[in-house]
């Protein structure tokens, strides 16, 4: 019982001031605010730290490749970065900056819904998605994608209601420390919790690091269905025990619906980054959902 009520604390996004003007907010030149440990992250937007000798990532599962755009970049370089997540995934050299990506293809797919949803609940093949940790040295100061072809047409597929306007995320402030969420404990075999425990110490949704991920009663994790078969650096160890070892180290966003019809199936549910607890840069990407 004690072991299945691990309490996790999750840390949630502290906003800095919104601008008003949302055309001006989805600036390049916030990159060098990232880049330079001014802030925690940056949310949502159509800019990209990319060095200057790669190639625009683009989606492997629609028939366009289209540009993938960025959901979430976290500094791992500065104190305004949680430790206990910066110590999970440690900055790849201690000279210049090491940032988290996570980029999503926001064309629509062949389901309703887009091309992301498509592939992480295992309606599609190929990858539409990137999660990536990537090291810029010190006098790097990324790509300005404004002026690449890239960036028009990573922007014309630009779908606001799953990539936000881009926010600053100024840092991350500790909540409640929670229990494994419902759905969990009900596939654990944990059905005589205290309640009262629970509620105190329930998931909470939305975009969060770490904690415990919110579940709906169908899931598309590692392993399941056309989900890669675990942590291909376990599998490549034998050692099958481990390749189901995955943390939630994000939660990139939750959309609970209870009563859906089979036309919102592709198009609600939880969706995080999760991580090989024995290898810290092998990222899968998980889906749950309610019908």
């Amino acid at each position: 019982m004690t072991g299945q009520l691990e309490l996790i604390t999750p840390y949630l996004p502290v906003y800095s001031e919104p601008i008003h003007d949302t055309q001006n907010n989805d600036k390049p030149n916030l990159l060098a605010g990232l880049l330079a440990g001014d802030f925690s992250a940056l949310y949502g937007g159509s800019h990209p730290a990319l060095k200057a000798d790669e190639k625009w990532p683009r989606c492997e599962t629609c028939a366009n490749r289209t540009p993938l755009v960025p959901y979430l970049q976290i500094n791992l370089s500065t104190e305004c970065t949680p430790a206990e997540f910066r110590n999970l995934v440690p900055p790849l050299r201690p000279d210049g900056v090491t940032l988290f990506q996570v980029f999503v293809c926001t064309a629509y797919g062949e389901n309703p819904g887009n091309c992301f949803e498509d592939w992480i609940s295992g309606a599609a093949e190929g990858k539409a998605w990137l999660v990536r940790v990537v090291h810029f040295d010190g006098d790097a100061d990324g790509l300005l994608a404004s002026e690449a072809a890239e960036f028009q047409e990573a922007q014309r597929s630009l779908v606001t209601e799953l990539v936000p306007t881009q926010r600053i995320v100024a840092t991350w402030t500790p909540e409640n420390p929670e229990v494994p969420h419902r759905e969990t404990l009900f596939q654990l075999g944990c059905t005589d919790y205290d309640e009262e425990f629970y509620d105190a110490h329930e998931p909470v949704s939305g975009l969060k690091l770490l904690g415990h991920a919110i579940l709906g009663m169908v899931e598309n994790l590692p392993g399941d269905g056309d989900q890669e078969e675990g942590c291909s650096s376990c599998n490549a160890d034998h050692s099958p025990d481990s390749a189901w070892s995955f943390r939630c180290l994000v939660q990139l966003g939750t959309d609970v619906v209870d009563d859906c019809d089979e036309s919102e199936f592709m198009t609600s549910g939880n969706t995080y980054v999760l991580q090989c607890t024995r290898h810290p840069y092998v990222f899968q990407g998980g889906r749950s959902f309610s019908w």
